[in-house]
């Protein structure tokens, strides 16, 4: 799964996790934890790619890192980085309760390009996600999951309640992050849920980044 998803997050040509991950290997590093922390440090370092990779071969620490709490704080929409979303993905499948739970075990971390709002712009109903002032809240981090084309499609324009009920049919899970996020907007979607969904994403990031901040 981790190497799904550094493959799926770098560009197919310039796989940058490759050339610290053969070192380690050459080194007798060879656990899950290497690879992680390969991820991690290239993930939250503000230089160039090449003088990223260099530095992490080269054991230099880094002095400052990106602000990725921030970041997913704000209000981008479909301008989020796909990285963050598989990222989380990642961390979501490591640390999952109900590891017997047949539509996890059936789930895998596949190429998507597609960042669906779960509850739409502009739903078959006109419903729209408002905050206290009337604007629209859904371009935030907490209302957002990376999909294919083609699951995006499937869910559409529609009610977040009937996304709910597809979601729940479905044999395997299209996203953690949108199960998680189903597990507290079902049938209606809140802003204090949505808030607490974000926040918790961002937590579970916390917690894996934990041994680097």
């Amino acid at each position: 799964m981790l190497q799904s998803m550094l493959y799926f997050t770098g560009n197919y040509n310039t796989q940058l996790w490759l050339s610290p991950y053969l070192q380690q290997l050459l080194e007798g590093k060879t656990s899950v934890r290497s690879l992680e922390f390969i991820d991690d440090y290239l993930s939250l370092s503000l230089l160039s790619d090449r003088h990223a990779t260099w530095n992490l071969m080269a054991s230099i620490p880094q002095k400052d890192s990106f602000d990725y709490q921030g970041y997913l704080m704000g209000n981008l929409s479909t301008k989020f980085k796909h990285y963050w979303f598989y990222k989380l993905e990642y961390v979501l499948w490591k640390t999952w309760e109900d590891r017997l739970d047949k539509r996890f075990i059936e789930y895998r971390i596949t190429s998507k390009n597609s960042i669906e709002h779960i509850c739409s712009q502009n739903d078959e109903f006109g419903s729209e996600l408002l905050n206290e002032k009337g604007d629209f809240f859904g371009d935030t981090f907490g209302n957002l999951t990376l999909l294919s084309v083609s699951q995006n499609s499937s869910y559409g324009n529609q009610d977040t309640g009937k996304k709910y009920i597809d979601h729940s049919k479905k044999p395997t899970y299209d996203s953690l992050k949108l199960a998680r996020f189903f597990e507290l907007n079902k049938e209606y979607v809140t802003l204090e849920n949505v808030e607490k969904h974000r926040s918790e994403m961002i937590r579970l990031l916390n917690l894996h980044y934990g041994k680097l901040l």
